[in-house]
């Protein structure tokens, strides 16, 4: 028989309790205690994320854009934690951007923090596991902040009201990204969702098959997930991004490796560009951590 703790792993129960009920509580610290390796919050080193920004002409994931994502391995969609984990660093940076007297509105008045992740479509939700795992930060005093408010999941019955709901979330100023699937669309429809997302700034993941990879869109990028084994010591695994398309300038190099590192609770990811891919004397080959 499964234990609670591998059945809230894969995804199979929720915890339907408040953060605060004893319930609640008293799963989380078995899930936390247990053998169990947790998926850790994203956490880009600040020398790799200016890299990645300075690197890439549309700078990164800027607000305002559309990017695409693909498998480069045998299942059809890339994985789903990926995309949820860059969500969660977005809600991250923009919480710790916010000035100190907005930041204890929200810990200790309980002001709602104004910024949403909405996943559209069962298909591109991620495990509760994952989602509790990541979307919280570690503050001062070790004082932990959770996102699980700010996660909106929507499951249109069809193709349609998929696309409705992609472009009606991508308008709201309130939507910070939007994950999702996406199948075929025409030129045009592309061009509606990059004007939506530009409008409101909002940020917008999509998964797509394979066979999308060479149709014309409008969107800023498109990006390759390759899932490896990690480079670092006792870690599971990682994922190999790799940068197939963008708009404007291309970047000299392609290829970053995210690394998920489980030592301790301030968790940290360390991406690096992979060195077959660039000069190794040059000092940008690797993005050390700060």
């Amino acid at each position: 028989m499964k234990t609670l703790q591998e059945l809230f792993k894969e995804g199979k129960i929720w915890l339907g309790s408040s953060e605060g009920d004893a319930l609640c509580s008293e799963i989380s610290e078995a899930i936390s205690s247990s053998n169990l390796k947790a998926m850790r919050p994203l956490k880009l080193e600040k020398a790799s994320e200016g890299l990645l920004h300075q690197e890439l002409g549309w700078d990164g994931f800027r607000s305002g854009s559309i990017h695409e994502w693909f498998s480069i391995t045998t299942n059809p969609y890339p994985s789903c934690s990926i995309l949820s984990y860059l969500a969660a660093e977005r809600l991250k940076n923009f919480f710790l951007n916010l000035s100190a007297f907005e930041q204890q509105e929200i810990l200790q008045f309980k002001k709602r923090f104004p910024q949403y992740v909405l996943w559209i479509g069962r298909d591109s939700w991620p495990t509760p596991y994952v989602i509790e795992k990541t979307f919280r930060i570690l503050l001062d005093r070790n004082q932990l902040f959770s996102f699980l408010p700010n996660c909106i999941f929507v499951d249109p019955p069809s193709e349609d009201l998929k696309q409705w709901a992609i472009l009606a979330a991508l308008s709201s100023p309130a939507i910070s990204v939007v994950i999702s699937e996406l199948g075929s669309i025409p030129l045009s429809k592309s061009k509606q969702i990059v004007l939506s997302a530009q409008k409101a700034g909002s940020l917008g993941f999509f998964s797509r098959i394979p066979r999308e990879q060479f149709a014309i869109n409008a969107f800023h990028s498109k990006w390759g997930v390759r899932f490896r084994k990690s480079n670092l010591p006792d870690q599971h695994y990682g994922f190999e991004l790799e940068l197939l398309k963008c708009k404007g300038r291309q970047p000299k190099n392609t290829i970053w490796e995210v690394d998920f590192d489980y030592r301790g609770e301030n968790e940290r990811v360390h991406m690096h560009i992979s060195p077959n891919v660039v000069d190794k004397h040059s000092r940008a080959s690797v993005a050390k951590s700060a």
